[in-house]
């Protein structure tokens, strides 16, 4: 039982931690702070939101909790951090239910509480991170589905799944994409597929890396500006400094997984495991380290076309709300 220890250490520290970080200030954190506030004060007096939105959840959610806590900024900062911890547990229990190995589990736990880039999260994008937790946990219940196969786990699944879409609209194309680079993995790692619909797969993999540059050169339609701002013509490094050790640590982890399903990649043919490494790389490759993706436009999204675009269109509105 060591390792429940440890867990209860980690989960304890990094709630500490976090605490201590937004609660420096009495006033609500980051840029995208006072939209919240603004949201929750509304929903409370009106019963509606300020800024109109098709993925409302977080923002209920953190509305009950502001009835609890009788202070809508305290309602903001403990729900940042309780829902930062449901996440990085369900990191820990989709590694675990993936690795049947609890000290992975707990380098994974490790590694989400005290990146420096979950502070992004816990102070900026909540509705990101509460639809990042829903959808951990959707994946720790689908895989749970298939290795059980019970329909209870699939229900789980859907409903974690639609809980994360309500959250934040960005959570559809995760899925999407999550679900398309789980097909390309499982048609490589598969023994029971014929060589030339590895072949296929690979091609598929090549496309959506390419993605992005296909979008940028494609003379078909107009991009919307969103978009258009994300995707390259030119290729760029996809390093920053502000999160540099991070991404020469995901580059490192790439090569090392990528060099161990190849050396046992017979073995692992078939397996959980093998569809779950190959996905990662793909994932990090079309996102993460994808040169023909911006990123360093400094742009915040926008709230359903009426809210915050830039940091200082952020602080100005916020200066003419506070006067």
């Amino acid at each position: 039982m060591t390792w429940i220890v440890v867990t209860l250490l980690l989960v304890c520290v990094a709630g500490w931690r976090d605490s201590h970080f937004l609660f420096q200030s009495s006033a609500v954190t980051g840029v995208d702070g006072y939209y919240y506030f603004l949201q929750i004060e509304t929903l409370r007096n009106e019963g509606h939101l300020f800024f109109p939105t098709s993925a409302p959840l977080v923002l209920y959610l953190l509305t009950a909790l502001s009835y609890l806590t009788q202070d809508i900024v305290v309602a903001i900062k403990i729900g940042a951090v309780l829902m930062h911890l449901v996440m990085a547990l369900g990191v820990m229990a989709l590694i675990v239910a993936i690795t049947r190995n609890v000290w992975f589990s707990l380098c994974g736990l490790l590694i989400t509480c005290f990146s420096g880039l979950h502070l992004y999260l816990i102070s900026e994008f909540l509705s990101n991170l509460g639809a990042l937790a829903f959808l951990v946990w959707a994946a720790w219940a689908t895989t749970k589905f298939v290795q059980e196969k019970r329909r209870p786990w699939l229900i789980l699944a859907v409903a974690l799944s639609l809980a994360a879409i309500f959250s934040h609209r960005s959570t559809m194309g995760l899925i999407v994409l999550n679900v398309f680079t789980i097909s390309i993995a499982y048609l490589v790692t598969s023994a029971n597929f014929k060589d030339q619909y590895k072949f296929l797969a690979l091609a598929a993999a090549l496309i959506l890396f390419t993605l992005p540059l296909l979008l940028a050169w494609q003379p078909f339609f107009a991009l919307p500006p969103q978009i258009n701002q994300e995707v390259l013509r030119i290729p760029k490094l996809p390093f920053r400094q502000v999160d540099l050790a991070e991404r020469w640590m995901l580059v490192g982890v790439l090569v090392a997984t990528l060099l161990v399903w190849f050396r046992h990649r017979h073995v692992s043919l078939n397996s959980a495991a093998g569809v779950v490494l190959i996905s990662m790389a793909l994932w990090s490759f079309a996102l993460t380290l994808n040169p023909f993706l911006n990123h360093h436009t400094g742009v915040y999204p926008s709230r359903e076309g009426n809210g915050l675009r830039t940091r200082a269109e952020a602080q100005q509105k916020c200066a003419l709300q506070n006067h």
